[in-house]
């Protein structure tokens, strides 16, 4: 889970409302950077006279000045700015700055200090906003690194949605003063964005996203509708996700298929596939740059492992946020820069022997599709990372030897005098070598969607046609080929290694997560069962395998009562079933191979492990292993959204004299759920309580305190679904 620290206000806080992904470690509110930076004002939480616990502590860490301190001593994943509390005008209490909030003019602290006003739109505040500034991020830098910070930047509407989704404008008197405070909070965007380095950018400015008189707060200029958040989010995403992967374990060894490529940040699974620096004869000169073991030629620079090593130095540091990586690969693209010729390559200055004498030698100086791919998908990464357009430069001249065939000292070469693939090795005879292909496609990817160029997009789409109507020509019936010297020199053997072959897997997937196709699935997952044991006459693969368990597709077992476990695979042949049930690593229940594919279980215990297996008539064979919990006897598997109306119209009690109580049932739920509740009167949250399992809620109150309540309940289940409501009183 992504842990996030929050110094702003709702508008940032609001986005994570519904997420399961991240965890809010602390959020800071109702204060200003002038007033966070200045002289601590000691007074004790008691003395402040707010009912709202959350707005108390807002005070009183504004007064205090104890937020820098919280935030450099708890440490998140990312930390989040944003600058909408800069809506306060400030009060001078001695020596010291404070935030003029609405929590702190409701309290009693208006008449217990003697202090000055100060408008936010002065130009002293504006000098003062810009040192405290300055400041804050000299702190925060020296714990996070600039990759971990992120600045929201968005502006006050001056149009609104009503509660029927009609557009409407604030008042004129108002408009003005939103007009005014947005001019404030550009100066402030753009002094961040000119001085502080590095920080990355969620702008959330579109004018074309208005706010919302249903929100949940109610209406504001800086409440928005629902659709903001949801962009919010899928920006946060970009900067936050790492690579999405599926990992299996094989009898060739581990695979992770790519579910979405990124092409900005990390390179496939480097992160934790790669180390380079463990390599058994790889040296690094003075600026960290590799080295290969030549024989007769000592250490010789070779482009693709040193562009290899960038990549795996920026997956690692987008996974690590260590700094040592961040040098390191900036030190890389800087050797690529240096040593790029202006044929756009970077040569192999030596000459290399490939391993099918047939062939024929590449004579210095010779470029690779595979150098020059992995060069491109770094450069693109470093112009992603510093946005100095000279990387990206070097990147598109890259490309120039995809354009021109081996002959003319590029890497193209036709396939049958048809399809045209980019060669990892230009040799005389063309070897069509397939992993070295696929990897310079992603760069060339890479370099399309940093571009938008016409042109780069047309390369790939020649590698991409290639690819599909060539790839099955790599299939020898239980794994695939390196390449093609079986096919185009008679009488040779064909050349694969397990490990190319899951790494043929591997990029398969990636390039199937960009352009969704038919046939390189196909291929992929047949290749992935041939790593599993499987032959091409027979394909046994994981998207047809499943179970359930009582009739229904779930991983929860009834304590002490038999329950039936079908195994399913979907396909119109004869197969065998198998299963085992473990308990604490031993084996407790074993089901021999037989036609029958359900067996039956009666669990004692919880947490099970289960393993079931399937095999065809050639004795291909798939397995796949789940854990099962066990729910108390009588309980039946639990949905959320089966008991939302029961919840809403028949469980709850509420009654209304000095204080408010509400009771959630059924019991026999209620160790599955926890429960949250906001209480606000007259539109405006007096109280907040969080996520506990005690359904029981009480909100005392004052005879005094008339007006409209609104009670909002929250129920989460243990698979963090969600559902609330709201009573009115």
């Amino acid at each position: 889970m992504v842990t996030v620290n929050i110094l702003g206000s709702c508008v940032t806080r609001d986005a994570f409302s519904n997420q399961t992904k991240y965890q809010i470690n602390n959020y800071y509110a109702r204060t200003s950077m002038v007033s966070l930076m200045s002289e601590p004002i000691t007074i004790n939480i008691e003395d402040i006279d707010i009912k709202s616990n959350f707005q108390k502590k807002s005070v009183f860490q504004d007064l205090n000045k104890t937020i820098l301190d919280g935030l450099l001593k708890a440490p998140s994943d990312y930390f989040i700015i944003d600058l909408i509390d800069e809506r306060f005008n400030l009060i001078k209490l001695g020596n010291s700055i404070a935030t003029m909030s609405n929590e702190f003019r409701s309290s009693n602290l208006v008449n217990k200090f003697n202090f000055e006003e100060i408008n936010r739109f002065q130009d002293e505040v504006l000098s003062l906003w810009k040192k405290a500034v300055a400041e804050f991020f000299n702190n925060v830098y020296k714990v996070y690194d600039p990759s971990q910070v992120i600045l929201h930047k968005t502006l006050w509407r001056e149009k609104y949605l009503d509660k029927s989704g009609e557009e409407k404008s604030f008042s004129d008197p108002m408009v003005i003063g939103i007009n005014k405070q947005n001019e404030l909070l550009n100066t402030y965007y753009d002094y961040i964005e000119s001085f502080i380095p590095k920080i990355n950018i969620i702008d959330m400015k579109d004018s074309n996203i208005l706010s919302s008189e249903n929100h949940i707060w109610g209406l504001s200029p800086y409440h928005f509708e629902d659709k903001y958040y949801s962009i919010f989010n899928e920006k946060l995403k970009e900067i936050v996700d790492q690579p999405i992967f599926e990992f299996y374990n094989t009898n060739m060894g581990s695979v992770n298929l790519v579910k979405e490529y990124d092409y900005k940040r990390s390179y496939l699974d480097l992160a934790s596939s790669s180390n380079l620096e463990l390599t058994k004869g790889l040296q690094f000169d003075k600026d960290g740059i590799p080295l290969i073991k030549i024989r007769d030629l000592g250490p010789q620079y070779y482009p693709v492992t040193i562009s290899l090593y960038g990549l795996e130095l920026i997956s690692k540091y987008y996974k690590e946020k260590q700094k040592k990586y961040y040098k390191g690969f900036i030190n890389v693209c800087d050797y690529l820069l240096r040593t790029q010729a202006e044929s756009g390559c970077w040569y192999v200055n030596y000459d290399y022997h490939y391993g099918v004498k047939e062939a024929g030698v590449c004579k210095a100086p010779w470029v690779s599709a595979l150098s020059q791919g992995w060069g491109i998908s770094c450069l693109v990464r470093a112009f992603y990372l510093t946005n100095e357009s000279k990387y990206l430069d070097s990147a598109i001249k890259a490309l120039k030897p995809f354009m021109k065939d081996v002959e003319e000292g590029g890497v193209r070469k036709k396939i049958f005098n048809r399809f045209i693939m980019y060669q990892e090795y230009p040799t005389e005879k063309p070897t069509h070598i397939l992993n070295g292909f696929m990897f310079s496609l992603l760069g060339i990817y890479d370099l399309y969607k940093a571009t938008d160029l016409d042109y780069v997009k047309n390369l790939y789409d020649i590698g991409i046609d290639t690819l599909t109507n060539t790839v099955s020509m790599y299939d020898l019936g239980n794994v695939s080929s390196y390449d093609l010297t079986h096919l185009l020199i008679p009488g040779n053997a064909s050349k694969f290694h397990y490990g190319y072959h899951l790494t043929h897997v591997k990029e398969l997937s990636a390039i199937n997560s960009i352009i969704k196709s038919d046939i390189i699935s196909k291929v992929m997952y047949r290749w992935l069962s041939y790593a599993q044991g499987n032959q091409s006459c027979h394909r046994l693969t994981h998207n047809k395998f499943s179970f359930d368990i009582n009739g229904k597709t779930s991983n929860e077992l009834l304590s002490d009562e038999e329950n039936i476990i079908t195994i399913k695979y979907r396909l119109d042949e004869e197969l065998e079933y198998a299963a085992y049930v473990n308990f604490k690593g031993k084996r407790i229940l074993t089901k021999s191979y037989s036609k029958d594919n359900s067996f039956i279980f009666v669990p004692t215990e919880d947490n099970y492990e289960l393993i079931i297996y399937v095999r065809d008539k050639f004795n291909n064979v798939l397995y796949k292993s789940v854990n099962l919990r066990v729910l108390e006897q009588k309980q039946t598997p639990f949905v959320l959204k089966d008991i939302k109306e029961y919840l809403v119209t028949k469980t709850n009690k509420l009654k209304v004299e000095n204080n408010i109580s509400i009771t959630i049932t059924p019991n026999e739920y209620l160790d599955r759920l926890r429960f949250a509740y906001y209480v606000k009167q007259n539109g405006e949250i007096i109280y907040k309580g969080w996520y506990k399992s005690d359904p029981t809620f009480k909100y005392s109150i004052e005879r005094a305190d008339s007006g409209e309540y609104e009670i909002i309940v929250f129920i989460r289940d243990i698979n963090e679904n969600q559902i609330n409501y709201t009573l009115t009183i």
